[in-house]
């Protein structure tokens, strides 16, 4: 059942509020009428769906594997009071649709921010566009044996080899889940004095200049705000700080930009920054699918 006791002591009634329910489906025929009745709560609250889509796989979450989801959605609400009553409102056909049913709470990222970095995108797309290579090389880590840098924070072989079983030329977005080092662990001995979040920042800020002259976009970023719904000892149970959904034009996109060595110079921010995170390619629904 929903939380509401911590929702409704950890913010302003006022602010916006999202919504992220990762779902595994019982019987597809009762998951359309139960998501019929989700989109007239929604919208009879002022809301509206940010994104909807399949699960592809979930790569890690120290050790997370085991999840399996069949659906992700964001839903945005205008306040957390509308949310709070949107929760309260019993969703007919959940018990017979769902199998299972986690959902977390956000703070939205101002929605102006993301417009500046659409505009970002934009531009590096129009004006320094990328022609990736033709044939990409694997996705790193997907060797037999392999293991990752920080099984934490990275996906295991298995889960790489998974990723470069799916469907390599169609678009997908990606749900990053992270939580930072409260101070930063670079390997080196003369390593800037900075937090997990700072780190992972210079990462990011690098990270989105490749996705956008690849063509790719965020749709969606938020502050992470409470368990909503779902089991204390679920592996999607934990302290997060920050949710990313990120779209890329295909698979072959985002190997490309792996195998980039500007990108790969990187990639020790985001090592000596993220302690832990939860990734999982989703592919988007038409109506979600950026054009």
């Amino acid at each position: 059942m929903p939380n509401e006791s911590e929702m409704q002591h950890s913010g302003d009634a006022a602010e916006p509020l999202a919504l992220l329910r990762f779902l595994r489906v019982r019987d597809q025929a009762a998951f359309e009428r139960y998501l019929s009745s989700l989109d007239v709560e929604l919208r009879a609250s002022g809301g509206h769906r940010v994104y909807g889509g399949r699960v592809d796989q979930v790569f890690s979450a120290g050790g997370g594997g085991e999840m399996e989801f069949d659906v992700h959605l964001v839903d945005e609400f205008p306040t957390r009071e509308l949310c709070e009553e949107s929760l309260r409102s019993p969703t007919p056909h959940a018990a017979e649709a769902l199998a299972e049913s986690f959902v977390l709470s956000a703070r939205p990222v101002p929605r102006f921010r993301l417009r500046m970095l659409h505009a970002l995108m934009w531009a590096l797309r129009t004006f320094r566009p990328l022609r990736i290579a033709a044939a990409p090389p694997p996705f790193p880590g997907a060797e037999p044996g392999a293991a990752a840098a920080n099984p934490a924070a990275n996906p295991a072989a298995a889960a790489v080899r998974r990723f470069m079983e799916a469907d390599q030329q169609t678009d997908f977005a990606m749900m990053n889940l992270n939580i930072f080092y409260e101070q930063a662990r670079y390997a080196a001995a003369a390593a800037p004095p900075l937090s997990g979040a700072a780190a992972y920042a210079r990462y990011g800020r690098v990270a989105m200049r490749h996705v956008g002259r690849r063509g790719g976009r965020p749709l969606w970023a938020g502050e992470p705000d409470a368990v909503v719904e779902g089991a204390a000892e679920h592996p999607l149970n934990r302290p997060w700080q920050q949710y990313v959904l990120v779209h890329y034009p295909s698979r072959m996109h985002i190997r490309d930009m792996v195998a980039d060595d500007s990108y790969r110079r990187a990639l020790p921010h985001r090592e000596a920054g993220l302690a832990r995170a939860a990734l999982m390619p989703t592919t988007p629904w038409p109506d979600f699918a950026p054009r």
